[in-house]
């Protein structure tokens, strides 16, 4: 398995790699309490802001924040302040309580407001009803706003109300946008009982919602995508998906990293050789760095690049 690089028009020279500083210093360890104190459970999927002083991470700590009484058996949502040395937890109950299931996978902003996360919990937020309890089902987009302390559900269907299955995702650097992944009715007139799971971008300020994962006829992707990022000016998105509908020539029969241009509401397939035909092998988790210029993404096919 190999790390990609793909640089939309924008080439990349020797130089600025050797020419690295290897060196390091100021090491600190981020994932603990306020104080300092060592966590006392694993942590995982760390994000941070651009200036690299909020911290957010998802952990199976219990000794990072007061915590209300009850045992918490749950991963839950951190963030720290590296300059303030103040760790809080995100995902609390409404009620004040702990919550009664997971949270998952934090992405910051860029200026360390905003978080957004994806949890099974339903009492982050009143008349949460689209899971139940133990079911696994359930999940939704919520968003921390530091500034408030207040958790709000973002993955929400164009009415503003909650969606019939399960959505994960993350936000825009400037946080405006939330894209996300469901399989559940978020958009009328787009729906389709043998495929209906799609990658759709949330204004959650307005509502306003598109599709961004659209089939090669207008319809949906034949499997489901993952949601990937946004660059900074919020025009490109890229993820990666299964489908093979959703450009003319895709028949490699693998999963395959995708861009769409929300300008031009076209969709490029990105893990190509310098040939043109599709990656031989599989192609996931995709980043679209803030300016836009250049994609990273994992692959295991070997004909992308001269000598794999």
């Amino acid at each position: 398995m190999a790390l990609i690089v793909f640089m939309l028009g924008i080439p990349i020279g020797v130089n600025a790699l050797t020419a690295l500083d290897t060196s390091v210093s100021n090491l600190e360890i981020a994932t603990v309490a306020s104080g300092g104190a060592l966590s006392n459970g694993g942590s995982f999927y760390v994000t941070t802001s651009t200036d690299g002083r909020y911290v957010a991470f998802y952990t199976l700590a219990t000794n990072l924040a007061p915590e209300p009484s009850g045992e918490d058996n749950w991963a839950d949502i951190y963030i720290r302040d590296r300059l303030e040395d103040q760790t809080i937890k995100v995902t609390k109950s409404y009620h004040g309580g702990l919550t009664n299931e997971s949270s998952y996978d934090p992405v910051m902003t860029a200026d360390g407001r905003y978080v957004a996360y994806f949890s099974y919990a339903s009492d982050i937020v009143p008349n949460d009803n689209n899971g139940a309890e133990w079911s696994r089902e359930g999940l939704d987009v919520f968003v921390y706003d530091r500034h408030s302390g207040q958790n709000t559900r973002v993955s929400l269907n164009s009415e503003g109300k909650e969606i019939d299955g399960n959505s994960v995702g993350s936000i825009s650097a400037d946080g405006r946008y939330i894209l996300f992944t469901s399989d559940g009715r978020v958009m009328p007139g787009y729906w389709s009982d043998k495929y209906r799971s799609a990658l759709y971008l949330r204004d959650w300020h307005t509502g306003e919602i598109e599709r961004i994962s659209v089939a090669t006829d207008g319809g949906f992707p034949n499997v489901r995508p993952q949601y990937g990022t946004i660059s900074g000016d919020n025009r490109y998105v890229v993820y990666a998906s299964e489908a093979s509908n959703l450009v003319p020539d895709d028949n490699n029969g693998h999963m395959d990293v995708f861009l769409y241009d929300r300008m031009t509401k076209t969709t490029k397939l990105i893990s190509r050789d310098t040939t043109g035909r599709p990656a031989n092998g599989r192609s996931s988790q995709p980043e679209i760095a803030r300016n836009g210029e250049s994609i990273t993404f994992l692959s295991f096919a070997n004909n992308l690049v001269v000598g794999d």
